[in-house]
């Protein structure tokens, strides 16, 4: 069964001395590349393989986590597998969270109203969401955005045509507007529904499967949004947990959008490889117990583990929506910071230790028992059961819960599984306030166990800084100005 845990994960994987400052976007020819490369991975797997069977059909992952095993294709497709106790293959799931391995699928039905040009309609059959992609049947489809939808018996595929540009009316300007609330929805029992999918006569590749409810075909609207000229919007904004149907997040279909020749795919998790060169600062090496990450070949960095460095102060702007649940809006940040004589010698006491922890945590590796660990640790905090370094940071030793004398991983205070070759991170809508001016920066910010991360080249002219790739010594090189 799926992890409920599983975060949706896309990538392109290219190599960093030539796009070090790529930007997250992919044309189409490349993303139908990813799917076919990812469909073609999974149709080989079958539940019950073990990771050896895996690993001889489709070769080793990308990346390993504590999550799963991560493989990562063209056009930020990608693929995670989970393993039961046992070590057999229990599910495949894209990077939409869709298990491609499972036949059956749950939907949550929508408690929405549907506009169209401000006019409320009724829906013959129920809007849905499946992990968090909404689902229209055809019939909608047909009704209200294409031409006609035939289901092809003779071929076993689905045909679309779409509506005239413009000069049709049933096109022109339609806006649908689905509002949905947390708690009143109904759920149904949806079926795979693995067929091809053409419009206007050309095959279409989407990386979630048709699915069919009470034997109504239901495609995933927003993955045609391309091919239909349409685009649609989820305002964030309203989201907030509520039984009101009068309230709550909306969804807006707009049609006649041009079709772009690159489009943004990444819409859910990023999953962001440790880096594995070193980053100077005005020739001195940074020094921070949190990972470095590459995410689709850009370097992001914690940014407020740089504050010294840059001489900048980073300060969060948050709202409460719901109590316990902190919704980040925004960053400030202040340059040329003059710090005391006393924030300087603290800080480089820190840097000290942090240079001495990760001298420790490069010598272990998973697999070593408990005395092998204690061996370059030496004895955890008798209360805390932590590993306690002088500035505070800790690091904490996690054991199979089935194995106790195995290392599974080691975590800093931020929670980082310091021995992973990488790990998920979610993108924040965050503005961004340099010196009291709004910084508009074309990729986005992430966030990992609550640390915002920043693509360092992004921020280079607000910050005063140039960044460059050294390819002889295979290190990032910042220079403040």
């Amino acid at each position: 069964m799926l992890k409920k845990y599983f975060l949706p994960i896309v990538i392109i994987l290219a190599f960093l001395t030539t796009s070090l400052f790529a930007q997250f976007e992919v044309t189409k020819e490349q993303k139908n590349e990813g799917i076919e490369q990812m469909k073609s991975a999974v149709s080989k797997l079958s539940l019950g393989m073990t990771k050896s069977e895996v690993d001889e059909l489709i070769g080793r992952p990308t990346f390993e986590t504590s999550y799963g095993h991560f493989y990562c294709f063209s056009g930020e497709e990608s693929i995670a597998l989970f393993y039961d106790f046992f070590g057999k293959l229990s599910s495949a799931a894209n990077n939409n969270n869709f298990d491609l391995l499972a036949t059956e699928y749950t939907a949550n039905g929508i408690n929405c109203y549907f506009y169209i040009n401000g006019k409320e309609i009724e829906t013959s059959n129920p809007v849905v969401f499946i992990n968090g992609k909404i689902y229209i049947s055809t019939e909608e489809l047909e009704k209200y955005l294409v031409k006609k939808v035939v289901w092809n018996t003779d071929k076993e595929q689905l045909e679309i045509t779409k509506n005239m540009p413009a000069t049709n009316t049933k096109a022109a300007g339609n806006e649908y507007k689905f509002r949905d609330t947390f708690g009143r929805s109904e759920i149904y029992h949806a079926i795979r529904f693995d067929f091809p999918v053409f419009i206007d006569g050309k095959k279409i590749l989407t990386s979630n499967s048709m699915v069919t409810i009470d034997n109504k075909i239901y495609v995933p609207i927003e993955e045609l949004e391309e091919e239909l000229e349409i685009k649609t919007v989820i305002n964030s904004e309203k989201l907030h947990w509520t039984t009101s149907r009068n309230a709550g997040r909306y969804m807006e279909i707009t049609t006649n959008v041009p079709v772009t020749d690159a489009v943004n795919y990444s819409k859910g998790m990023y999953p962001a490889i440790v880096s594995d060169f070193p980053v100077f600062i005005n020739g001195e090496e940074l020094l921070t117990v949190n990972p470095i990450f590459t995410i689709y070949g850009k370097v992001y960095i914690p940014i407020e583990d740089v504050e010294e460095y840059f001489g900048i102060k980073v300060s969060q702007i948050s709202r409460i929506f719901v109590p316990g649940v902190r919704v980040l809006s925004g960053l400030n940040i202040t340059t040329k910071i003059l710090f005391t004589d006393e924030e300087i010698l603290l800080w480089k006491e820190k840097r000290a230790e942090v240079a001495k922890l990760k001298e420790d945590v490069a010598k272990l590796r998973t697999g070593m028992t408990i005395d092998e660990v204690k061996q370059v640790l030496g004895e955890p905090n008798p209360e805390l059961k932590y590993y306690v370094y002088k500035n505070g940071e800790t690091l904490v030793a996690r054991y199979d819960k089935n194995n106790p004398n195995w290392l599974t991983y080691i975590s800093n205070y931020d929670g980082f599984n310091l021995l992973s070759t990488g790990d998920t991170v979610r993108p924040v809508e965050l503005s961004v306030v340099i010196n009291d001016e709004e910084l508009f920066i074309s990729n986005p910010m992430v966030m990992s166990h609550n640390k915002i991360y920043a693509p360092i080249v992004d921020f280079a002219e607000a910050l005063g800084i140039i960044v460059s790739f050294n390819k002889d010594k295979e290190l990032l090189e910042i220079i403040t100005k």
